[in-house]
């Protein structure tokens, strides 16, 4: 059975229930967000659309998404010195290992209900914009490590909005 539609009220042995029939095609906030994660003059906006959206990003307790906050953030800024120490290149494959380690805690997290779905969206979307950026830098002899740069500070602004939901229970 789907783990999201096995609550009371969903339909009945994983099958799709009319709300996900009808919201096919309709792009929610979270897509919105992650979609615009590449794009720093839309952190305003992001921030904004997290913050009304309590009910679309549900955090169980302050301190379930703390733990994905804490290893995430500190894969960002582990990420933002190799940057401006030049050793990106070389380090890149513990980044790699780093985000599939916050991918395991943003899943097992959700699995538990103390994140919503769409966090969890959210997040491994944003996991996933790394890892493209950093296959693009891997394969380059000219890496667009401002792109990359600009990527992560728009995840902080993300990740630490979500980090606000939490504190506001």
């Amino acid at each position: 059975m789907d783990r999201h539609n096995s609550r009371a009220g969903g339909p009945p042995h994983g099958g799709r229930g009319k709300r996900e029939e009808a919201l096919e095609g309709h792009k929610g906030v979270s897509d919105e967000i992650i979609e615009n994660l590449g794009n720093p003059q839309a952190s305003v906006d992001l921030v904004s659309k997290i913050i009304n959206s309590p009910r679309e990003f549900e955090i169980k307790s302050e301190s379930s998404y703390r733990k994905i906050h804490d290893i995430f953030s500190s894969v960002l800024d582990s990420t933002l010195n190799m940057i401006n120490s030049g050793t990106l290149k070389t380090q890149i494959d513990q980044v790699y290992l780093n985000l599939a380690k916050v991918r395991v805690i943003i899943e097992y997290q959700s699995a538990r209900g103390q994140i919503s779905h769409n966090i969890a969206k959210v997040l491994n979307g944003a996991i996933d914009m790394l890892k493209k950026q950093l296959d693009n830098i891997k394969g380059s002899n000219q890496p667009d490590l401002q792109g990359l740069r600009k990527l992560i500070e728009n995840i902080r602004v993300v990740i630490d909005s979500f980090a606000v939901l939490a504190k506001k229970g």
